[in-house]
């Protein structure tokens, strides 16, 4: 077991409960500040929706003030003004996502809630998104 999984098993089972501040805080606590902000931000307030969403890291293409503090922080910024999502908090937010997929879909038998899980390949592979 990973040790992300190893860390969230006593929480899985109520995470779905969470919502708003309450799941922030989690995601805060486990995974990162940025990483909650980056959530925070898109409204994006449990784990349903979060599950949901093909690509938490798709907004940050979007030229705003909203947001253009939140992307200093997220990202490397390139000599020709790109915003390229740091690592390691694509990894930790990835990590997390996948590490629900797997709980809710190892333990869901509602056929609809599995089948909304499929959503797993459409997080990028690659080795960085541009943002």
């Amino acid at each position: 077991m990973a040790g992300m999984e190893r860390e969230l098993l006593p929480f899985l089972e109520n995470i779905s409960s969470y919502s708003d501040d309450v799941f922030y805080a989690f995601v805060k606590e486990f995974v990162g500040d940025v990483e909650s902000e980056i959530l925070e931000i898109q409204r994006i307030k449990d784990v349903r929706i979060l599950l949901q969403v093909p690509d938490v890291f798709i907004f940050l293409q979007i030229n705003s003030k909203d947001i253009l503090k939140l992307k200093e922080r997220a990202c490397f910024v390139t000599n020709d003004l790109q915003y390229i999502v740091r690592p390691g908090i694509k990894s930790n937010l990835e990590q997390f996502i996948e590490t629900l997929r797997k709980y809710y879909k190892s333990t869901s038998t509602n056929e609809n809630f599995v089948s909304s899980q499929t959503t797993t390949n459409a997080i990028k592979e690659t080795t960085h998104s541009i943002c």
